[in-house]
C-alpha cells in the first residue's frame, strides 16, 4: 500500500497546514492531488511554498489513470531558479534581498471549482478562530480578518533562506521562485 512505502522511508510527516489546494486524505499520509474538477488548469507552483516549512519531498501515485489528460509536469526548481538569474539578473538580486510576499484572501468554506480555492477552516484545520490564528502563526504567517468581506486576509513573507533546503546551494532561492 502506498501510505505503507511512503512512511517505510523515513521522512517526516508534514501535516497539509496553510495549503492552498482542496484536497483531502485518502488514506494516512495520502492526500488527493487536487479536487477541483478536471478542466480546471492547476499552475505551475512550488508546494506550500509560502509557508516557512514547506515539503522536501513528494511523492506521487496514480491508483486509476485518467482515460485522457491527467498530465503532472514537474519542473525542478533550480533550473527556473538559474535560467531567471541568467535572463533578468536584476530581479532575481532584487527576490533574493526583499524575499517573496504571499497574500491571500481566504472565504471561510472552501470554493470547490477553484485549483487555489481552499477555505479558511480547512486551510488552518479548525472553525474556531483562535485555533485558526495559532495555526497561522505556525506556517510562519501573520493575518487580518475582514468583516466585511467575511475573509481571513492571509500574509507570509518568504526570504530567500541563506542556503536553499534542497540543493544546499547558498544563496539560491529556488524554493520561492
Amino acid at each position: 500500500d502506498f501510505d505503507k512505502f511512503v512512511s517505510g522511508c523515513g521522512y517526516p510527516h508534514l501535516p497539509y497546514l496553510g495549503g492552498a489546494a482542496v484536497r483531502h486524505v485518502v488514506v494516512g499520509n495520502v492526500f488527493t492531488t487536487n479536487d477541483s474538477p478536471p478542466e480546471v488548469v492547476i499552475p505551475f507552483h512550488h508546494e506550500m511554498a509560502q509557508v516557512v516549512k514547506h515539503p522536501n519531498h513528494l511523492f506521487f501515485h496514480c491508483d486509476v489513470p485518467p482515460t485522457s489528460g491527467g498530465e503532472t509536469p514537474i519542473v525542478l526548481s533550480w533550473l527556473v531558479h538559474d535560467l531567471v538569474a541568467e535572463r533578468i539578473p536584476d530581479f532575481m538580486a532584487k527576490l533574493e534581498k526583499e524575499g517573496v510576499r504571499y497574500i491571500r484572501n481566504l472565504p471561510k468554506e472552501d470554493d470547490p471549482l477553484s485549483a487555489i480555492g481552499r477555505g479558511w477552516k480547512s486551510t488552518y484545520l479548525s472553525e474556531d478562530k483562535s485555533e485558526v490564528e495559532k495555526n497561522c502563526l505556525k506556517t510562519g504567517a501573520s493575518f487580518e480578518w475582514q468583516i466585511i468581506k467575511r475573509t481571513c486576509c492571509i500574509l507570509y513573507l518568504r526570504s530567500c533562506p541563506p542556503s536553499d533546503s534542497i540543493t544546499g546551494v547558498a544563496g539560491r532561492c529556488s524554493s520561492i521562485v
